[in-house]
């Protein structure tokens, strides 16, 4: 269901006859915001961590043994990476989050 405030931006826009604009606008706690980002650093360590667990799988030789230490240079370099490649995503909404309602002094301050 929907509420009334919900219900009268469905309808400011049906009015307008352009159906193909049909927004309907829902508000996220805080809360939840800073549960989807913290969520979203726990899914990246964890992929990072899954990557770097098949590499150490398809690595296992008597090269690898002997030189362990570079191995393990290796793979932290390998999750730095991975992990940093994936936290751009809860990085980049979380200044959504953060600067959405700024958006318009952020973007005349850079275009000057």
């Amino acid at each position: 269901m929907t509420s009334i405030g919900e219900q009268r931006h469905i309808v400011a826009y049906l009015d307008n006859f352009t159906l193909s604009r049909v927004h309907v606008y829902v508000e996220v706690s805080r809360l939840a915001k800073l549960g989807l980002v913290i969520c979203g650093y726990v899914a990246a360590c964890l992929i990072a961590s899954a990557v770097v667990y098949i590499w150490q799988l398809h690595t296992q030789d008597a090269s690898a043994q002997a030189s362990a230490g570079m191995y393990a240079g290796g793979d932290l370099l390998l999750f730095i990476v991975v992990f940093g490649m994936l936290a751009c995503i809860p990085i980049g909404l979380a200044a959504y989050f953060l600067f959405r309602k700024f958006a318009t002094r952020w973007f005349s301050a850079i275009s000057r």
